[in-house]
């Protein structure tokens, strides 16, 4: 389900000239049309099917074509170096933009799942990504002056909401640095790399020769459960 929305919103906001997705966008799961704009955003009929509830509340919140922002680009790759760990860490944001006139960055994140986080700190509890986008983008604006906004967007079956921060956020900003040296320092000190396995398990692209535990992967895969959340990562 998150990958065919992400699928969808990739094709979407990749458009020439850059348009706002709207209701049009989607039409119903079934119909000749849906398949051909199934087929535009590289997904099969179930895909598309699982995805298209939540891809509805998508367009209210669309920032493509949005008056104040420009220079759009979905799932770019962003590598940074820490020279104090001496690593390199590659995030993709699900979209980026500038606001118009000062030029700041703006990242959004997109999820889909069943419920919302009643607030920002419990999002980057659930979704770490977010978590190290604020942490990505302070360093930046420490560095280079300025500020810049994360945003995510969290769309339902039966709605959508965006939660969204500053990097001025400096309580905001310190509980994300707390998050990523929790989770990176997992990874570190991490020398057994015993498999922990989930629903994402069936998603996975190492599904094949990891081998998890039939009894502990939930059949229906990935499409089980809220996508991105840390409880599921296939490590």
């Amino acid at each position: 389900r998150g990958l065919a929305v992400h699928s969808w919103l990739a094709w979407a906001h990749a458009r020439e000239p850059a348009r706002g997705c709207t209701a049009g966008d989607l039409p119903a799961p079934g119909t000749a049309l849906a398949a051909q704009a199934a087929t535009r955003a590289g997904l099969d009929a179930e895909g598309y099917s699982a995805a298209h509830p939540y891809l509805l509340q998508h367009p209210p919140h669309c920032l493509v074509g949005h008056p104040e922002l420009g220079g759009w680009a979905p799932e770019r790759s962003v590598v940074v170096h820490d020279g104090d760990a001496d690593v390199v860490v590659v995030t993709t944001p699900d979209l980026v933009c500038r606001v118009a006139g000062t030029g700041d960055p703006l990242w959004r994140e997109t999820k889909t799942s069943g419920t919302v986080p009643p607030d920002l700190s419990a999002a980057m509890l659930r979704y770490p990504d977010i978590a190290l986008d604020i942490v990505l983008l302070a360093d930046q604006a420490r560095r280079d002056g300025g500020t810049a906004q994360v945003e995510l967007e969290v769309l339902t079956p039966g709605g959508a909401a965006v939660l969204a921060t500053s990097t001025d956020d400096s309580d905001t900003v310190a509980l994300a640095r707390d998050l990523v040296a929790r989770v990176a320092g997992s990874f570190v000190t991490d020398v057994e790399f015993a498999r922990r396995p989930s629903a994402a398990c069936a998603g996975c692209a190492a599904y094949g020769w990891c081998d998890p535990p039939e009894d502990r992967v939930a059949p229906t895969g990935r499409a089980a459960g809220d996508d991105g959340a840390l409880g599921n990562a296939p490590f």
